[in-house]
Order: structure tokens, then C-alpha cells, then sequence
């Protein structure tokens, strides 16, 4: 009895050892770690991804500059802005250039097209103006917008994923144990490799063509047909002049931890990670990341020279925040977006201190799906005469003479003849 338990246990060890071996090596294979590697990159730039709508959308991007600076001083406390609209299917357009100083007095000139003309309002006169410009063809303006949307990126990167994964040639898979040293510690990895030639890196390209929605959305998005595509793709690719190309992937059991990129023997770039530990190789430039407490510690180097060194107390990709040091300046950075299926708005703070002089810039973008394109009374507006255009302008620029953009009204000269009006011109000094 007793040596019939004996039998029993080894048989049991030895169908374990068995199994464990064979799990290992179908499961754990280079092609499933490299097919994990790239689903985990392409999740990572799908979370990444904004809901960017390049259909129908009002983009809007600021920025408040303030410093103690004397000859920076006059920029100083005025919001500098960028709003733009676009709505292919209606062929609305709106676009505005805006300053506002500190009183919030806005400075401001935006232009839109509507019913295939060009409208303008300026912040110097309380009326619309219509006044096209000559041999300017407006509707030429929507015509690649309309191809454009984030579902069909979405889907691009997903596809394409996919695609490559499915399409390695297993002849050139191999693996090995190796070791890896994030932040000067030494582990054990299995080094999952792909070898490849420029041929090789040209018949993945390719494969992506094999699904035919991916292939529309490639050529709607460059503009130019499959075959043109891929003519741009092979002369890029024979620059390479088929060179050798590495790409391994570095896993335990089945944990991705890092990855690197050789050609010719030598290394492009190299990113390991561990729980909270990176280490990043690109160039000569090496970047590490060490967790300590509750605060992430980051060296950036070139030629082990420190460059800059970063402490994140906060470090998610919509949300972080870091003191940094350098041997010109200190600061802090910090950085928060929110987003959902119809718009997304964000925020960059960054401070400066180079010893002297203190520097902040405040800067502020948003995107709105549900806004309203050119959402102006077209009837309202009044005509302008190529003359009246110039001197509505001239009046804007004028307007700014007490501002940070005065220069503007130094470059803009007028010349003009007061008693002809029909003689008005300006030119730039």
C-alpha cells in the first residue's frame, strides 16, 4: 500500500511537471507574448485616444502667460486664444483669434464660411461683414474633414493589430533566457524575438490591406488609392535598404516586461518596466523610474549626465503632476483631462524659476461636438467693398496699439490719400 502511494505521488509530480512544461511552451509561446505586447500597447493607445470629431466639432485652446520678468512684463496677464469649428455635412466653418487683457476686454477677429460664403466679424465694429475673396474656392475646404473620424482611427489601430499578429511568419520567432536590469536590478526573463528584414517589414504593411475596411480608411485618409499607398510605403521602406531588423519582446510567465528594438546590432530603443520601475534607452538619452512611498522618482540622462529630474506625485495618463529640477530652472507641471463621447477639456499648468525670474503658463483646450458651426444671421450682414475691408482691418489693427500685440500695428502702415477714399491702401513696413 505504502509503495502504491509512493507510485501514485511521482505519477502525479511527474503529469504536474509534464503539464507545466507543455502550458509553458504552448501558452508562452513568442508569438503569443509578442500578440500580448501589441493588444497591450493597443489598449493603452485606445484609453489614450480622445473622442476627436473632425466632422462637427468646436475646437478651443488658450493660454495665460504671467511672469515678474521685466521685458516679458507686457505680455503678461492677457488670455491668447485659438477657436475653430467645423461641420462637413452642413460645409460650416468658423474660426476666431482672440486676446482678451485684464479687464477681459476681448481683441478679436473671426472669420466663417456659411452657404459658400466668407463672413467676418471683428471686435472694433458691431456689425457682420460679407466679403469674399477673389478666386478662393470654399467648398474645397471640406472635402478630407468629412473622410475623418475617431471611430474609423479606432478601428484603424485595432485592425491593423490584429492584422499584424495574424500574419507573423512563425520561421522567424525564437526565444531564450535572458536578463534585463531595471533601475541597476538584475531579473530573469524569457527574451521572445522576432527577426525580420526590410521584405518582411514591407509584407506586414501589406497584410494590412487584407481587410478591405482598413484599406478604405487608409485611402480616404491620405487621399490616395491603395496601389499609391503602398508605392509611398516601399520607397520609404527601401531606404532601409534591407537592413536587419530585432524585435524582442521580454516576459515572465506570462507578464510583458519591457521591450527593444535593434537594426544592424544596434539598439534604437529599450523600455522595461516592473510594477512601478521604467527604465527607457533612446539614443544616449536614458530615462529611470523609481517608486519610493507614494511619489514616483524620474532621472532623465544623456551620456550619464543628469538632464532633468522629475518627482510625480501624481501620475495617471489624464492626471499628473511633478516638481522638477534642472540645472537652469525648477517648477512643478501639472496636468488633468476629463472626456466623454461628446467633448473632452483640458488642463496644463507649468511654473518656472530660473533663479531670477519666475515664469507660469496656464493653458486650457476643449472640444465640443454639440456646438453649433458658424451660428450666425447671414442676413444681418452687410457687404463690403474690397477698400472698406481694408479699412475695417487697419481699424483692428489700430486697436491693438495698446497691447502685447502692438507690433502689429507698427508692421501695418497705412497710405493713404484722406481726401480720395477710393485710394486707400496699406502695405507692410
Amino acid at each position: 500500500m505504502k509503495n502504491k502511494k509512493i507510485l501514485i505521488s511521482i505519477m502525479a509530480v511527474t503529469i504536474m511537471i509534464i503539464y507545466t512544461f507543455v502550458l509553458y511552451n504552448v501558452m508562452f509561446t513568442p508569438q503569443k507574448m509578442f500578440n500580448k505586447a501589441i493588444n497591450k500597447i493597443t489598449d493603452k493607445i485606445n484609453e489614450n485616444t480622445l473622442n476627436l470629431n473632425f466632422t462637427k466639432a468646436m475646437t478651443d485652446i488658450n493660454f495665460k502667460f504671467n511672469t515678474n520678468a521685466a521685458d516679458l512684463k507686457k505680455f503678461a496677464n492677457y488670455t491668447y486664444g485659438l477657436k475653430m469649428g467645423t461641420d462637413s455635412k452642413n460645409k460650416t466653418f468658423e474660426t476666431k483669434i482672440y486676446m482678451l487683457d485684464q479687464a477681459n476686454k476681448e481683441y478679436s477677429y473671426t472669420g466663417y464660411i456659411k452657404n459658400s460664403n466668407l463672413y467676418h466679424k471683428l471686435s472694433t465694429l458691431d456689425k457682420l461683414i460679407l466679403y469674399n475673396i477673389k478666386d478662393q474656392d470654399l467648398t474645397s475646404f471640406f472635402e478630407n474633414t468629412e473622410d475623418i473620424n475617431t471611430e474609423d482611427i479606432k478601428y484603424l489601430i485595432n485592425a491593423s493589430a490584429k492584422n499584424i499578429s495574424k500574419n507573423f511568419n512563425k520561421k522567424y520567432f525564437s526565444k531564450e533566457k535572458s536578463t534585463v536590469t531595471i533601475n541597476n536590478k538584475n531579473i530573469k526573463v524569457t527574451k521572445n524575438t522576432y527577426s525580420a528584414d526590410t521584405n518582411e517589414i514591407k509584407r506586414l504593411y501589406k497584410s494590412l490591406y487584407n481587410d478591405s475596411k482598413t484599406s478604405k480608411i487608409i485611402t480616404s485618409m491620405t487621399n490616395m488609392t491603395k496601389e499609391e499607398n503602398q508605392k509611398q510605403i516601399d520607397l520609404i521602406l527601401n531606404t532601409l535598404n534591407n537592413e536587419k531588423i530585432i524585435f524582442n519582446v521580454y516576459s515572465k510567465f506570462n507578464k510583458i516586461l519591457g521591450f527593444d528594438i535593434y537594426v544592424n546590432n544596434e539598439n534604437i530603443i529599450s523600455y522595461y518596466k516592473k510594477n512601478d520601475d521604467f527604465e527607457i534607452n533612446y539614443d544616449n538619452y536614458n530615462i529611470t523610474g523609481i517608486k519610493k512611498n507614494k511619489n514616483l522618482e524620474v532621472t532623465i540622462k544623456t551620456n550619464n549626465d543628469i538632464l532633468a529630474s522629475l518627482v510625480f506625485s501624481k501620475y495617471q495618463s489624464d492626471d499628473f503632476a511633478f516638481d522638477y529640477s534642472t540645472e537652469m530652472y525648477i517648477g512643478k507641471v501639472s496636468y488633468k483631462r476629463e472626456k466623454n463621447k461628446d467633448n473632452y477639456k483640458a488642463n496644463l499648468n507649468i511654473t518656472l524659476n530660473d533663479g531670477r525670474n519666475n515664469y507660469s503658463f496656464d493653458i486650457n483646450a476643449s472640444q465640443d461636438s454639440k456646438s453649433k458651426i458658424a451660428n450666425i444671421n447671414t442676413e444681418s450682414a452687410e457687404k463690403f467693398t474690397e477698400e472698406e475691408f481694408s479699412e475695417a482691418l487697419i481699424n483692428f489693427v489700430t486697436s491693438l496699439k495698446d497691447t502685447p500685440l502692438s507690433f502689429l500695428n507698427d508692421l501695418f502702415v497705412p497710405n493713404y490719400d484722406e481726401t480720395k477714399y477710393s485710394n486707400y491702401k496699406y502695405y507692410i513696413n
